[in-house]
């Protein structure tokens, strides 16, 4: 392999206009179908020792070529990404465009510089810097570099190989000086794309990761993030030694991460504060049972806490004085962690700071004992033998259930300055997020009429409260439409109410009248109509040539509708479906039928049993769903006297 210099990537721009429409010409029929290729995508990550600490100059380096004129106004926009760890020091960009005159380099000269939208943690004070190309033309070449200085290695850059676009070379470098010890995890290499290179030369190593010809993969909503199964390089360090010769330990082991993390902790809410311990006290009056105890004070939490990200600096990393959030009334994850675990010891409950990755974050922490492995925190409490995970920012999450978007992943909960724990949150069990559905119909002249009563719980309920918030008048209204809609698009809402049964459990009904023009079919003396009013995964086959990616859910679940139909005397049931059955570790579905005197109930239950459907698991998936699809063609058919 090539061995790539400190702070230089070489990227070859042929100013030759022959030459370019050659280049042009071979990359378009190796990159058929694509309006636009990077010809180089890569960092060169210099360490180096700066008055004593170790810090790294990173020089990232793209260069776009355009091979259609279609390409004009999608891809002219790029962005670079900075913050208080990774600092942007300078920022250079251009085209090369093809002119009737020959090829013109043209400078950016306006950047734009906001908050990022797109971060995810709550550590990190992400800045985003975004700028256009000019004249992106068919055989443009358009340039970006930037120079950062990262000034905390705990936050060493990965290194992903996927883009939206195709990537004719990705090149990594890595220039590590004598003493420090450099470790590196590559995740999702099934196909052997990323190449690694290690040399030295003299007192410095140096590391380089290569890919070439990677395609984009495709989008998918319901797919879990990329890194679950995109190729990409986690660099830490692990050690190294400084100027008195003396072992400085980073990353080596799950220990140092912990023992990092808990520094953040020591000097946290160490005095008392009067005006909690009041609180504690008000709101545990009387009460003997400590899972009540807890419930109140998550509850009031909830209530009078609002949730607001903070996210500067290492402030994105310590907890603030549980007194200052109770007076604020705000906070960010952390604080809420802060408050949560302060009253939960005020009456003398066992409580935990608690470092989690939402689902976003693939990593488990005795493999990648890392700070990216988790992006969030919450509070842990021991009640009665059993673990509570207990999450302030959703302010609706039940008592007992984890927020949604940490099921299934491991908790990191810090009992003491040496003592820690890795709990595994669970995941909520599908009959416990149930939507109970009871549907009354009537044949209508023109089509039917009907109302319906339903009833969230779970994690149905707190998605209903928490939308319900953002929704007032006719905004609410169509939302109702939107969730109470069956049998066509002509759905008809009428008058409906909204109840709240048991604000604690989130248990909430939502009743309506309806009516659905056009809905049944007269033929005759026959009357044919769908009992099947909502007909669940018909747009959810997979096309397994295509999606390699495994399909994400928010969670487990249980629908159960009950749809009764009121017969008219005039008419027999001439023909009834047979009932559906079908039961597997992925889904289970059951449709029954039952006759009474004046009326036909048909129950339709539906469960899905898992949060990601694998791709291993797409073939079982299809044969099931082709099942339910081909019998949702049944129909009732009711006869004249």
């Amino acid at each position: 392999m090539k061995k790539i210099t400190a702070f230089f990537l070489t990227v070859c721009i042929i100013t030759d206009s022959t030459a370019i429409a050659q280049s042009l010409e071979e990359l378009q029929k190796q990159f058929n179908g694509y309006m636009a290729v990077f010809t180089t995508h890569g960092k060169n990550i210099e360490l180096r020792f700066s008055k004593g600490t170790l810090a790294a100059d990173i020089t990232e380096q793209k260069e776009l070529l355009v091979l259609d004129e279609k390409a004009n106004g999608l891809f002219n926009r790029q962005t670079v990404y900075y913050g208080q760890f990774d600092q942007l020091k300078k920022l250079e960009a251009y085209t090369k465009a093809v002119t009737p005159d020959g090829v013109k380099k043209i400078q950016v000269e306006n950047f734009k510089t906001q908050s990022s939208r797109s971060s995810g943690v709550f550590y990190d004070d992400v800045k985003e810097v975004n700028f256009d190309f000019p004249m992106v033309g068919k055989g443009s070449s358009c340039y970006m570099r930037a120079e950062h200085y990262l000034n905390d290695i705990h936050f060493m850059p990965p290194l992903y190989f996927f883009s939206y676009l195709p990537v004719q070379k990705f090149s990594y470098s890595i220039t590590v000086p004598a003493g420090v010890e450099l470790g590196y995890i590559i995740k999702n290499n099934n196909n052997q794309n990323i190449k690694v290179n290690s040399y030295k030369k003299g007192k410095t190593n140096y590391w380089e990761f290569t890919a070439e010809n990677i395609l984009p993969n495709t989008f998918y909503s319901d797919a879990p993030s990329a890194t679950y199964y995109m190729p990409h390089v986690l660099l830490y360090i692990a050690s190294y030694r400084d100027s008195d010769g003396k072992e400085q330990r980073v990353f080596s082991s799950l220990k140092d991460l912990y023992t990092w993390n808990y520094n953040f902790l020591q000097n946290v809410n160490q005095g008392k504060s009067e005006a909690l311990q009041k609180l504690v006290d008000s709101l545990i009056q009387g009460v003997t049972s400590k899972v009540e105890k807890a419930r109140r004070m998550y509850q009031w939490v909830q209530d009078h806490i609002k949730y607001v990200a903070f996210e500067e600096g290492l402030e994105g990393f310590i907890p603030r004085e549980a007194a200052d959030v109770y007076y604020k009334r705000y906070g960010d994850c952390k604080d809420m962690s802060s408050i949560l675990t302060v009253m939960l010891k005020l009456a003398d409950i066992d409580a935990y700071y608690t470092w989690i990755g939402t689902r976003s974050i693939p990593y488990k922490y005795n493999e990648v004992f890392l700070p990216l492995t988790d992006n969030h925190m919450i509070c842990t409490a021991y009640i009665d033998g059993k673990w509570f995970f207990i999450d302030g920012t959703d302010p609706n999450c039940i008592f007992g259930f984890p927020s949604a978007f940490i099921q299934g992943k491991e908790a990191l909960v810090a009992i003491s300055k040496s003592e820690y724990q890795i709990l595994n949150v669970p995941e909520v069990h599908e009959e416990q997020n149930l939507v109970v559905d009871s549907t009354f119909i009537t044949i209508a002249d023109e089509g039917i009429t009907g109302r319906s009563s339903v009833y969230y719980h779970g994690y149905f309920g707190t998605d209903l409260m928490n939308d319900l918030q953002m929704r007032k008048g006719k905004d609410e209204k169509d939302y109702i439409r939107y969730k109470m809609g069956k049998a066509s698009n002509k759905f008809l809402l009428g008058d409906y109410s909204i109840q709240k049964i048991s604000p604690q459990e989130r248990l909430i009904n939502v009743k309506a009248e309806f009516e659905v023009p056009g809905y049944g079919k007269k033929i005759g003396d026959e009357y044919y109509i769908n009992m099947n009013l909502e007909k669940f995964f018909t747009t959810q086959i997979i096309d397994t040539s295509k999606r390699k990616v495994s399909v994400e859910t928010g969670y487990k679940y249980t629908i159960r509708q009950y749809t009764i139909l009121e017969i008219p005397e005039v008419f027999n049931i001439s023909y009834q479906p047979k009932d559906f059955m079908y039961n597997d570790e992925l889904i289970e579905v059951n449709i029954r039928y039952q006759k009474s005197k004046s009326n036909i109930i048909v129950l339709q239950e539906i469960k899905q049993k898992v949060l990601y459907l694998q791709p291993e698991s797409f073939p079982k998936w299809n044969m099931a769903l082709q099942k339910l699809l081909g019998y949702y063609k049944e129909q009732l058919v009711l006869t004249k006297k």
